[in-house]
């Protein structure tokens, strides 16, 4: 423990950031309990529930979450069936939704409902990533599909756009 006190003394000075926590610890847990000690103590907050949890907070840390300092319970309610008829999955398939949101549930279980009753959604994967770019609405998957090949093929070229914006911006 005293050198977790350590550490969170250093992020209270500003000597280091909380993402640098790492380098200062053995394990991505151990640097999670050190903000999570360095939340405490600047909130003066009761926080014993997020340090209990089951995920694994390396992986997390990966994929999901900068600083983690613990994790929380969130409801998870179940809506469908929802009929896919995709590339990879077909079937009626329950959806397991985590939401704080009152009728959340209830609302996209009736969308399942109506996406049924059409004969189901066609579905595709086109990739797995975060994005943070512009939305292009499609008349179909099809559709879809031919823009995002299209932009494949001309990325340079918009890349060139896109950061001649920059450029005039900066001026």
């Amino acid at each position: 423990m005293p050198e977790k006190d350590k550490i969170v003394n250093k992020l209270m000075s500003g000597e280091i950031k909380l993402h640098q926590v790492e380098s200062y610890t053995d394990s991505v847990e151990e640097a999670t309990q050190v903000r999570l000690l360095f939340a405490q103590k600047i909130s003066g907050a009761e926080t014993e529930h997020l340090s209990q949890y089951s995920i694994n907070m390396k992986e997390a840390l990966k994929r999901n979450i900068e600083n983690p300092i613990g994790a929380i319970q969130i409801p998870v309610g179940i809506a469908g069936p929802l009929r896919v008829r995709g590339e990879h999955a077909q079937g009626d398939f329950y959806v397991p939704l985590a939401t704080s949101e009152g009728a959340l549930v209830a609302s996209v279980n009736r969308g399942c409902s109506v996406i049924k009753a059409s004969g189901g959604v066609k579905a595709g994967v086109v990739g797995d990533k975060m994005t943070r770019a512009p939305v292009i609405k499609a008349s179909s998957l099809k559709e879809a599909l031919n823009i995002r090949n299209w932009m494949d093929d001309n990325f340079d070229t918009l890349k060139e756009a896109a950061e001649s914006t920059l450029a005039m911006g900066n001026s």
